[in-house]
C-alpha cells in the first residue's frame, strides 16, 4: 500500500523531531495507535480536530498538512523559529550576529 501525502508528512515530521510514537500520544492526547495508523495510511479519513491537535503539536500550519500545494519553505521557516525559541539568549546573539554578515555578504543589508 503506498502512503498517503498526509501520512508520509506525519512520519516526516515525527522524525525530524527525533519524537517516539508515545512522545506523539502524549503530547496530542491521540493514540500510539492512532498516530501509527494515520503514518501508515491504515486510517485515511483524520478529522479536523485530530489534525488541529497534531499541527498544534508539531507547531506547524494546518495547512501543510491537507495542502499538497504548501510551500515546503514555509514549514522550514516554522521550524526554524521554533528551534530560535529554543537557542540560549547566547546562542540568539550568535545566531544574529550569523545572519547580519550573511545579509551583508549577500548584500541584502
Amino acid at each position: 500500500m503506498k502512503k498517503s501525502k498526509v501520512a508520509e508528512k506525519l512520519t516526516e515530521l515525527r522524525h525530524r523531531h527525533g519524537y517516539r510514537l508515545y512522545e506523539v500520544a502524549q503530547g496530542t492526547g491521540l493514540t500510539k495507535t492512532t498516530i501509527s495508523r494515520y503514518e501508515n495510511s491504515k486510517r485515511e479519513n483524520i478529522g479536523l480536530h485530530q489534525l488541529k491537535l497534531l499541527a498544534q503539536f508539531y507547531k506547524i500550519d494546518i495547512e501543510y498538512l491537507t495542502n499538497d500545494d504548501y510551500e515546503e519553505s514555509q514549514i522550514k521557516n516554522e521550524e526554524i523559529l521554533h528551534l530560535f525559541c529554543k537557542l540560549s539568549d547566547t546562542g540568539k546573539a550568535k545566531l544574529y550576529q550569523n545572519i547580519l554578515a550573511i545579509a551583508r555578504e549577500e548584500k541584502i543589508i
